[in-house]
């Protein structure tokens, strides 16, 4: 055999080996992606879901964090922070609260929600009365009060009180990304004690040159730090001008009201200010509405409606389907267009966007008078 022969050979044998590196490279990848999404399936989370209580750390006298994790070795689908999980308190599908994650989307295999106990709060007392091992059931992240941009504005985060749970899940997503951008916290309390997370915030602020801690009470004289209430002088105090921040505000509507109105009225635009508004606990007490005889039209159907049920649970009795997750006007799940006369508990499941299109929540409206419900498409 010549010279050339050989060589004629040599390749052939060279190519018919990276033709067969090349397919086992190849099936190699194929199997990879298969078992990618066979494990995406086996970690869906489809309704509500049972988790476990591995641990507990109380925060201050009246907040707890509760940290979860999924049965069968499952990790929770991906989540931002300030984010929430909506739960059926005692399993009972028809009282759900949602309550915000407190921990980084960055862990998906133990998450903390942080729940503050509220005298006669139905969802707070039960939740105080588990003990690690328990199980409770859940439904998957939600919310819209999150963090998207991904601009290196400055973060100008505002709580007051337990509104400190979103914020502080979205904070140290943001220092555990290392992304560099000028953060401040506002955060307004009575006392000390009532500062949940304080010795963290503290430490965070000292290990990260661009994260400044503004923490102020209003019912501590001895308090050596800054004193009063939390208002929009204060923060200008601190932060010098409104420019182009990015604003995150959670908390009572008498703290977060004011900041607002002297947000809309800057030069910043609407698209940088986010908030989420608390929902007190009296806000589902039904029995201050008062009963009705009115007519509900939904998708083409007229049907009599009498008593004080809120318009999703009236749906639902029909035979009529609407999606919902949480039932306490949270998530936004149930969001609809109701034409008429109704009275709605609570905006805190619409963006402002959305409250501004008239969105309304079916799980916590009632009718007033005759009404049109419209489903969003």
């Amino acid at each position: 055999m010549g010279v050339d022969q050989y060589k004629g050979l040599l390749f052939l044998v060279s190519g018919v080996s990276v033709f067969v590196v090349m397919l086992l490279t190849l099936r190699l990848l194929a199997l990879r992606s298969s078992d990618s999404s066979v494990s995406d399936d086996e970690d869906a989370w489809l309704g509500a879901e049972d988790l476990e209580i591995v641990d507990i750390v109380e925060e201050t006298p009246d907040v707890k964090s509760f940290k979860l994790r999924r049965l069968e070795g499952k990790v929770f689908p991906p989540f931002r922070g300030g984010q929430f999980l909506s739960f059926q308190i005692n399993g009972d599908p028809s009282v759900a609260r949602s309550y915000s994650l407190s921990s980084t989307q960055q862990n998906r295999e133990v998450v903390q929600v942080s729940v503050k106990r509220l005298e006669g709060g139905v969802g707070s007392n039960w939740f105080h009365q588990r003990r690690i091992g328990d199980h409770v059931k859940a439904f998957a992240p939600s919310g819209h009060f999150v963090d998207e941009n991904e601009g290196a504005q400055a973060r100008v985060f505002i709580a007051g009180g337990i509104g400190i749970t979103p914020v502080f899940s979205m904070l140290i997503s943001h220092l555990e990304s290392a992304r560099g951008v000028e953060i401040h916290l506002f955060y307004g309390a009575r006392t000390q004690i009532d500062l949940a997370f304080h010795g963290m915030l503290s430490y965070l602020a000292s290990r990260h040159e661009k994260f400044h801690y503004h923490p102020i009470l209003s019912r501590e004289p001895d308090w050596p730090g800054d004193k009063g209430r939390l208002t929009m002088d204060f923060i200008l105090s601190k932060i010098g001008e409104v420019s182009d921040q990015y604003f995150y505000l959670c908390g009572p509507d008498p703290m977060v009201e004011p900041i607002l109105d002297a947000l809309d009225q800057s030069s910043l635009p609407e698209e940088h200010i986010f908030t989420e508004q608390f929902v007190a606990s009296d806000a589902f007490d039904d029995s201050q509405i008062p009963e009705r005889e009115v007519m509900v039209r939904w998708l083409g159907i007229e049907m009599a409606y009498k008593g004080r049920q809120n318009l999703l649970s009236f749906l639902e009795q029909q035979g009529q389907f609407l999606p919902s997750a949480c039932r306490s006007g949270v998530c936004g799940s149930c969001k609809c267009r109701i034409e008429g006369d109704y009275t709605m508990l609570t905006k805190a499941g619409l963006t402002r966007q959305e409250q501004k299109q008239g969105y309304a929540l079916a799980c916590v409206s009632f009718p007033d008078a005759d009404v049109d419900i419209k489903p969003i498409v």
